[in-house]
């Protein structure tokens, strides 16, 4: 879904999204490995993948095209080395493993079925908030950015603002 918003809608050539996943999952992983709850490993997580793709988001204001996909995927195969490399903190290429699934109003998430429904009513409520945010004023000036900058610059939409919201949404 974030893949979607920062290529399908902004207009964005992004070749970094996987790296998003992998912060955010080791975030989790981290946290919950040092013992505190998923439920607060999950806003971390969200938190700290915001703020790198806003700061990936501002080499977009700067280069386009081909040269951005090559910077993403530039940045996507560096934190993949240091992921992959730093094993004190991540497990290198074994991960982190012995965390147990989370548990949603005192209902273990152990099963596979109980945990399939979890995940499916996750991926729909960050879907109806997609939705939602594609169907603001936000999303049309998203839409405008990727189909002409210049005339959404005319029409008095920042374009820098919404091409850093774009890699900072889809982030997360």
């Amino acid at each position: 879904m974030g893949l979607n918003l920062t290529v399908g809608y902004a207009g964005q050539k992004s070749q970094g999204h996987a790296a998003f996943f992998g912060i955010g999952a080791y975030t989790v992983a981290i946290v919950m490995k040092a013992g505190l709850s998923f439920w607060l490993g999950l806003p971390l997580a969200m938190a700290g993948c915001f703020a790198v793709g806003l700061a990936l988001g501002f080499p977009a204001l700067r280069v386009q095209a081909i040269y951005l996909a090559f910077a993403t995927l530039g940045f996507n195969t560096a934190v993949w080395l240091v992921l992959r490399n730093e094993e004190w903190l991540t497990g290198g290429t074994f991960g982190i493993n012995g965390i147990a699934r989370p548990s949603r109003f005192g209902v273990s998430l152990d099963g596979a079925l109980a945990y399939y429904y979890f995940v499916l009513g996750m991926a729909l409520v960050l879907g109806g908030l997609l939705f939602g945010l594609l169907r603001s004023p936000w999303g049309k000036a998203f839409t405008a950015l990727r189909d002409n900058p210049i005339r959404a610059e005319s029409l008095g939409i920042n374009i820098q603002a919404y091409t850093l919201l774009s890699f900072a949404i889809g982030a997360v």
